[in-house]
């Protein structure tokens, strides 16, 4: 579900005191206004993405970056509980103050606290520990690139495409794409969004394109991406430490079907073709085992391996 936005203020003709506060600086009350365009004084619109305001104010990315923290520092703009009837919960709204520190109705969040609050939390499954504490790094690095200045650490389907992530390239290699996605994203407008770890997710067939071709442009990319063939005939391509579909990269290899692409022990096209594939069907899993030295090949539908 996508933030909201509320502003909370009166409308003037004349500026209210954010145009009078000598410490806050040009970009801050550029952003300010860009927020107070998109609210409304109802419902709330949604948030604005660092791109859009970026487009709409003129200045860079950062520079947007930078403002969002000064009016959240100068208590601007706040992070805040919307509750119904009996108090219930509702959702969380960003409030665009138009004098800090009045937010009745609301109630605000500690958000330079959530951070905090997430590492201190105790959970005794050693599992989930692990798992949460990775989630973390993957939306800090988010943060601190300035991709998503202000992350929602509970949102539940950030989370869940964090954890896809991390479970397909491990939280190092998921850490490393968004900080290199985040360096080429300021320069290139061309680049698919990627500022939340769903949208990232969703898009990282084009990022990763977009990524080789730039590399590719500036001399950077490698030769040829690591490719080969499995026993069973099927090309892959090794991306961000994992087996892939060559005609299709967003289909992962199963390493319980293929303990050849477990072992990292894939045999190219040119070894394939000349000493497994003129084989009869049925002997062509023995040979792949001799060449690789994989201790079991599995066909590539049953669940069990069969082993030799």
């Amino acid at each position: 579900m996508r933030e909201r936005i509320i502003y909370v203020g009166k409308w003037h003709a004349v500026p209210d005191r954010i145009d009078i506060d000598s410490g806050l600086s040009k970009e801050a009350r550029a952003v300010w206004h860009n927020f107070a365009a998109h609210a409304s004084r109802g419902g709330g619109r949604f948030f604005p993405d660092r791109d859009q305001q970026s487009a709409e104010t003129g200045f860079g990315k950062n520079s947007v970056a930078a403002g969002r923290k000064e009016l959240m520092d100068n208590g601007y703009l706040v992070m805040a509980r919307e509750t119904g009837e009996g108090r219930k919960f509702r959702r969380c709204v960003w409030l665009v103050m138009g004098e800090p520190g009045d937010a009745s109705g609301f109630e605000k969040v500690d958000y330079a606290g959530i951070k905090k609050a997430k590492k201190q939390e105790v959970n005794t499954d050693p599992v989930q520990q692990n798992e949460s504490k990775a989630i973390i790094e993957v939306f800090d690095a988010f943060r601190e690139t300035g991709l998503w200045p202000i992350p929602s650490y509970d949102n539940k389907s950030q989370r869940k495409a964090a954890d896809s992530m991390i479970r397909r390239f491990g939280a190092a290699a998921t850490v490393d794409m968004v900080r290199k996605y985040a360096a080429a994203a300021d320069s290139d407008k061309y680049m698919p969004k990627g500022h939340r770890p769903s949208l990232f997710l969703d898009n990282l067939g084009a990022i990763t394109a977009r990524m080789k071709m730039r590399a590719k442009d500036d001399g950077t990319a490698p030769v040829s991406d690591k490719v080969g063939v499995l026993h069973d005939g099927t090309e892959v391509v090794r991306k961000y430490g994992r087996w892939v579909d060559k005609n299709n990269e967003s289909v992962t290899i199963s390493l319980s079907y293929y303990p050849e692409a477990a072992a990292d022990s894939v045999l190219t096209a040119e070894v394939w073709n000349k000493e497994v594939k003129p084989l009869p069907s049925d002997s062509r899993k023995k040979r792949y085992q001799e060449l690789t030295g994989a201790s079991s090949v599995c066909k590539p539908k049953p669940s069990v391996c069969e082993k030799d």
